[in-house]
């Protein structure tokens, strides 16, 4: 369950917090392609850049909010 609390920290959030396993399961799903879009649609590599920066910074507090409240859990 780790490795799927790291890469998919939002469907897992969804899932364990709440009994929308349906939700979460499709959150899984359109995570990364949601972010395929956003570091698209930046124009320019600065810009690009700044997006998937970002990205990453939320994604690993997701994920480290994910796996510390599975541990928890």
């Amino acid at each position: 369950m780790t490795p799927v609390s790291v890469l998919f920290p939002y469907g897992t959030f969804i899932t364990m917090r709440t009994s929308w396993e349906t939700t979460g399961f499709y959150t899984d799903i359109l995570q990364f392609p949601l972010y395929g879009l956003v570091v698209a649609i930046a124009n320019g590599w600065r810009k690009r850049l700044l997006a998937a920066t970002v990205i990453l910074g939320v994604h690993s507090i997701a994920a480290i909010g994910a796996l510390t409240m599975y541990r928890w859990w």
